[in-house]
């Protein structure tokens, strides 16, 4: 009866956990690869935003100056990161995006 119960709880517990990359809010578990109004939706609005352009860049030899430099590349993407507060029980959780794409949780 004992290593059932163990058992028991042991699947429960495997079913009920959410993976260390992914953010529980409410019912809904957001993970990498959600678009940034799919978060707004199940999490709300965060309490710090911040957003910026970066300019892909690629590493390149220059032979008239004899070492590698970085150039440009590509179109700018737009970059940002979200700050949630959940509450003195719970930790803040940083969220960055890039092109509207969640890529981190932190």
């Amino acid at each position: 009866m004992i290593h059932t119960t163990r058992f028991g709880v042991f699947v429960l517990l495997l079913l009920a956990a959410v993976p260390a990359y992914a953010l529980r809010c409410d019912r809904h578990v957001i993970s990498e690869g959600e678009h940034k109004i799919q978060v707004l939706r199940h999490c709300g609005e965060p309490v710090s935003v911040q957003e910026w352009q970066e300019a892909p860049r690629q590493q390149v030899y220059d032979f008239d100056l004899g070492h590698y430099v970085y150039q440009p590349f590509g179109k700018p993407v737009h970059m940002a990161e979200w700050i949630y507060n959940f509450g003195p029980r719970r930790l803040m959780r940083k969220l960055t995006f890039r092109d509207g794409e969640l890529i981190k949780i932190e």
